[in-house]
């Protein structure tokens, strides 16, 4: 990208300074340096370009041959700018969709959990009621009925925290087939009254 610099060598002999112009390209530290005969009427000499030979060693070339391949260079140069950027502005898109995916996910988690306490606070009180009017209920002539139906209360009040509410459902019903008459004959009369006291208990789950 930088301009070619430009230096003057002074020659005792013409004949000096004609086979330096004629071999073209010289190596000076490590670097091939172009070659031109300057004269007084501020016209330069032939341009002698060059390119690599099969030893590896430089050999002359026409200058519309060298200006192709150094645009040849310079296109590829460009490209393969073009391309890094497009890779850097790829990663970068892709990490940016990743990190929004990441906060809409927890956004949404977020949300649900709102709608689950919000939900569980405004069925707090009828639950409550519900509850209320169970432990109210006048005492059985059975202690063992009284006893069965205190266990069958704290187990709805069990319930109340299983989610979601089709869940709880599922085990309000297993729990009143456990006391279901037909499947305790050996104790009837407590499987009877255990039974109606859970279906009361029926609207305090589905509250939520």
């Amino acid at each position: 990208g930088r301009s070619p610099g430009l230096a003057f060598v002074h020659f005792d002999a013409t004949s000096s300074a004609d086979r330096v112009v004629e071999k073209g390209m010289h190596q000076v530290q490590g670097k091939w340096v172009e070659v031109r005969k300057a004269v007084r009427d501020n016209k330069t000499g032939p341009v002698v370009p060059v390119s690599a030979g099969p030893t590896g060693r430089p050999r002359a070339s026409s200058p519309r041959s060298v200006r192709e391949e150094m645009l040849r260079e310079r296109e590829a140069r460009r490209q393969t700018a073009t391309k890094r950027n497009r890779q850097s502005s790829s990663s970068s898109s892709s990490s940016s969709s990743s990190s929004k995916k990441k906060k809409r996910k927890r956004k949404t988690n977020k949300n649900r959990r709102s709608r689950s306490a919000s939900t569980l606070s405004s069925s707090a009180p009828r639950f409550n009621k519900v509850a209320e009017e169970l432990r109210q209920e006048p005492p059985a002539a059975n202690p063992e009925v009284e006893k069965a139906k205190h266990e069958a209360l704290n187990r709805l009040v069990a319930l109340k925290t299983v989610e979601p509410s089709e869940a709880r459902m599922k085990e309000w019903r297993a729990l009143l087939r456990e006391w279901h008459p037909d499947k305790n004959p050996q104790r009837v009369e407590i499987a009877t009254a255990v039974f109606q006291f859970l279906q009361k208990g029926k609207s305090m789950l589905e509250s939520g």
